[in-house]
């Protein structure tokens, strides 16, 4: 059995920073990494895909930065897939970083699920996607661990989820098309960041959130003036009100949106 000074579970900013630095003090350190690539939803599915996305967006038909156009051209026009790739090449740089650092400091990185079978023994399998049975399992052991297994968006049950349709903020990195409209349920950091990506790219959004306004940790006057300049982009602020129920209707529903003739 393998034995480490400290284990890590999860390989997110928190886990990163705190195998490298026991590594810098003389400590035999690992991370346990239950995905298939390293970085966390910092660096896969939040904070890293939706600022790049930003900045993709920003920069289309921008030449000079060589993200949307051909080096010859300034690109009119652009698809969100193309969008998103720009996203994807930014995560893939930053996970080679992520995985230099590791390497330049000596630190194990072990794929798999962990699950403590003693105060010391974490027990690492891997399991087959299809099946969900364990494929290969290994117990290794560390004098101190430091979990920092991130979060995942909130799924609740009365919610139909469907991809492309009803998704959470992970689902927006996978569209293959722009929607002609969306809500966003949420006037949090993503939930805004989100919409006025969404709305810079012509869909027609309108965010929902329960408090007074968005951003509520922010200073009052701030979030006045983000609220005008959201406002002056087309998109539609629904606060104060609670969502109650979300379903996916069909054309033929009688509480279908009908076109004005």
């Amino acid at each position: 059995m393998r034995q480490y000074d400290v284990i890590v579970i999860g390989s997110g900013p928190a886990g990163q920073k705190a195998a490298i630095q026991a590594a810098k003090l003389g400590k035999k350190a690992a991370i346990v990494e239950r995905n298939n690539w390293l970085g966390g939803v910092a660096l896969n599915t939040g904070t890293i895909p939706s600022k790049a996305l930003r900045e993709a967006i920003l920069l289309t038909g921008v030449s000079r930065h060589g993200l949307i156009s051909d080096g010859s051209s300034v690109r009119q026009r652009v698809t969100i897939g193309e969008l998103i790739s720009v996203s994807q090449r930014v995560m893939m740089h930053e996970r080679e970083l992520v995985v230099d650092q590791l390497q330049r400091n000596g630190i194990d990185v072990i794929e798999g699920h962990a699950r403590f079978v003693t105060p010391h023994e974490v027990l690492v399998s891997v399991n087959d996607p299809e099946t969900g049975r364990s494929i290969r399992s290994e117990r290794i052991g560390a004098s101190f661990f430091l979990i920092g297994i991130g979060t995942t968006p909130a799924k609740p049950s009365s919610v139909p989820f469907e991809e492309g349709r009803v998704f959470t903020s992970d689902g927006l990195l996978r569209l293959n098309r722009l929607p002609k409209s969306i809500i966003v349920v949420g006037g949090g950091v993503i939930g805004t960041e989100y919409a006025c990506m969404l709305a810079a790219l012509g869909v027609k959004v309108t965010l929902i959130e329960a408090r007074p306004q968005v951003l509520g940790f922010l200073d009052e006057e701030i979030t006045e003036a983000f609220q005008y300049h959201m406002r002056q982009a087309g998109i539609t602020l629904r606060l104060g009100e609670k969502v109650k129920e979300i379903r996916i209707i069909s054309p033929d529903d009688p509480d279908y949106p009908q076109r004005a003739i």
